[in-house]
């Protein structure tokens, strides 16, 4: 992946890490017949029933009767030849049957092709089938692999009548020379994954942070889900409840003492890679201040306390909300971070023309959080051309723009005033039509201005054709500039449906506060971010610089400085 998006191209990207190394929220075990709770896929998991000191297990039921993993997680390897043990913690609860007579019924632990419920009892059981009232105990069994990779390992209700089974705990473990027990394969194992931490999934992640830390390219991590399950089912009190909505909960409560341990892992496992840009809370909480925005303001204070700080944040699912995060106590809070698809989460009209000019739809974002007085970076953390029926689904017409003229014009709308740093959620269709050197054309042309000096401000150029747009910035102390001039007929919605798109002459004027100041002018080729020639002009008597355009059919890029 790494390869494909190609060096000095796109260098920042969002990262879901919840549920890899701790917790439910996309845990690897999947369900066949559950649908999704809201955003995240169902855990299968109860507080009504836990082994020992638990909080919770997994149900199987008649609405329920398949998980298994595989699916979510890749498949764990194995050596061919050698023998595993597969071990289970569980109990059943009037479970009945058969309902196909002659044929075994009950839970059973199985390694399967693609599990289809109903389809699955011809297969092997690899622990046999348990039914009736049992209390919680233990069932293994031991087989040789024959392959490199061990097939779904799936838990089955099946050929039953009623009742449930419920599991605390799924173990696969080589068998050593010497009798031993070799490391755990699968991740999750343990269904109170509250309680610990995946470390060969960790090892996994340390190998791609090191890698994206030699290259340059740099995460936000999303590191929990407000729909948590076990966390939002553990009361104050310490008790499961079945109520749950205690993810936010503050100091002195048990899913606060969990957050705290979950982020010391984080920061001392992960923390002193530089390809961890920052840490984001969770994935679109409310847009209101409150005990979540308190919580990250916590994460945040004690990751900047850290001997290898970094930022930290969460994200909202809708509108800037600017009351949440200009509270008093958002103040430790890295960066803001806010979501918005054109048509079905955006809030800026008019939609529609938004979406077919992808530089239009930047621009009056990038303007609007700019003006939002966050007084602190922002960060566009999912930015989508949808269409419009839903945020799953990109606008269909964007797949007839083979050269990317959305990607072209979005990412060059950056050039402006606001600093908003986008990230398109649709990255498929960047890989799939190879655009990343979009983004390494743009970065060539910003590489080496100083934006961070203070001093930069909008550049209101102001252009002498109806067809021409200038975005960009000044330092007026430095006498610098750079801007981003296009023909706004030029969009890649005229492209697809193939719009006779004439070439636009005029000027730009650039208010530089310079009299009679020589000026001079690089212009950049925006397809490749290089200059193709410069040229010194001189402003008027008012100090204002005025740029020749001649027959753009697209568009150019500009830097100007003092001799």
């Amino acid at each position: 992946t790494f390869d494909t998006i190609g060096a000095g191209n796109q260098q920042f990207f969002r990262w879901w890490v919840s549920g890899q190394i701790w917790g439910s929220a996309w845990q690897p075990w999947a369900s066949r017949t559950l649908g999704y709770e809201a955003t995240v896929p169902a855990t299968g998991l109860t507080v009504e029933r836990a082994y020992g000191n638990g909080l919770a297990a997994l149900r199987l039921d008649a609405q329920n009767p398949i998980m298994f993993q595989g699916f979510q997680s890749g498949f764990a390897g194995l050596v061919p030849g050698r023998t595993y043990r597969a071990v289970v913690r569980w109990r059943t609860e009037n479970v009945t049957g058969p309902q196909s007579s002659g044929k075994p019924y009950g839970v059973t632990l199985k390694l399967t092709g693609w599990p289809q419920v109903g389809g699955t009892l011809t297969d092997p059981a690899l622990i046999p089938h348990v039914h009736g009232d049992t209390p919680w105990h233990v069932a293994s069994a031991d087989f040789v692999a024959n392959s490199d990779y061990i097939p779904y390992v799936s838990l089955i209700l099946e050929n039953t009548t009623g009742g449930a089974a419920y599991v605390d705990e799924v173990s696969v473990v080589e068998i050593q020379a010497d009798g031993s027990f070799g490391p755990q394969i699968l991740r999750s194992p343990r269904f109170n994954s509250h309680l610990t931490f995946d470390q060969r999934q960790g090892a996994g992640m340390d190998a791609i942070f090191a890698e994206a830390t030699a290259r340059d390219m740099f995460f936000k991590l999303v590191i929990s889900e407000k729909q948590e399950y076990l966390l939002n089912h553990f009361a104050p009190d310490g008790l499961p409840d079945l109520h749950g909505n205690f993810f936010n909960q503050g100091a002195g409560s048990p899913t606060h003492q969990l957050h705290t341990a979950y982020w010391r892992h984080l920061l001392a496992r992960f923390g002193a890679y530089r390809a961890i840009h920052s840490w984001e809370l969770a994935n679109e909480e409310a847009p209101g201040p409150g005990p979540h925005f308190q919580l990250t303001a916590e994460l945040a204070g004690l990751s900047a306390a850290d001997g290898n700080p970094h930022p930290a944040t969460t994200s909202t699912w809708a509108t800037l909300a600017q009351n949440a995060w200009n509270a008093p106590e958002s103040q430790p809070i890295s960066y803001a971070d806010f979501h918005a698809y054109v048509r079905g989460t955006g809030w800026i009209d008019p939609k529609n023309e938004l979406a077919n000019d992808s530089a239009r739809f930047f621009h009056e974002y990038d303007l609007s959080a700019a003006g939002a007085g966050f007084g602190k970076p922002v960060v566009w953390g999912e930015q989508g051309i949808d269409d419009g029926t839903t945020t799953d689904n990109q606008e269909p017409l964007l797949a007839q723009d083979l050269s990317g003229v959305w990607l072209h014009k979005m990412t060059w709308a950056r050039t402006g005033p606001g600093g908003v740093y986008p990230l398109y959620w649709y990255t498929n269709h960047i890989f799939d039509y190879s655009l990343h050197p979009i983004f390494g054309a743009w970065n060539r042309f910003m590489a080496g201005v100083p934006l961070t000096n203070g001093r930069y401000q909008d550049i209101a150029a102001a252009t002498s054709h109806a067809d021409l747009r200038a975005y960009g910035q000044k330092d007026v102390q430095a006498g610098q500039a750079h801007l981003w001039i296009d023909n706004k007929r030029h969009t890649w919605r005229a492209v697809v449906d193939g719009t006779s798109i004439p070439a636009v002459s005029g000027t730009v004027s650039i208010p530089m506060q310079r009299a009679n100041q020589n000026f001079v002018v690089t212009w950049f080729n925006t397809a490749t971010g290089q200059p193709t020639g410069s040229q010194t002009i001189t402003s008027d008597g008012g100090g204002t610089l005025t740029l020749p355009v001649s027959n753009l059919a697209t568009d150019i890029a500009a830097k100007v400085a003092l001799p």
